[in-house]
């Protein structure tokens, strides 16, 4: 079984490493999050709710910040960045 349980965890990840070097690049979580939210959250019709739209993006946020915690160790062993997924 691979390493890798999906490549939602991988961009996750890669997001998280993003957002570590904020001071430098000015991409935050929540600036990834308010660029990637909708698209990684496929909104449908529906799309066009404000209200809908921020909490997306607030899951988004979160999941980036916590990336290790929620995906456990796969946002560890798991990088586009620091090692091939077998």
């Amino acid at each position: 079984m691979s390493k890798c349980s999906t490549n939602f965890d991988v961009i996750l990840y890669m997001f998280h490493r993003v957002a570590d070097h904020s001071d430098v690049n000015n991409m935050s979580a929540a600036n990834l999050a308010a660029v990637f939210g909708s698209i990684l959250t496929r909104p449908g019709k529906e799309a066009s709710n404000d209200a809908l739209y921020y909490t997306r993006r607030k899951i988004v946020e979160i999941m980036i910040l916590r990336c290790e915690g929620i995906f456990l160790n796969n946002c560890k062993k798991c990088s586009l960045l620091d090692e091939k997924c077998h």
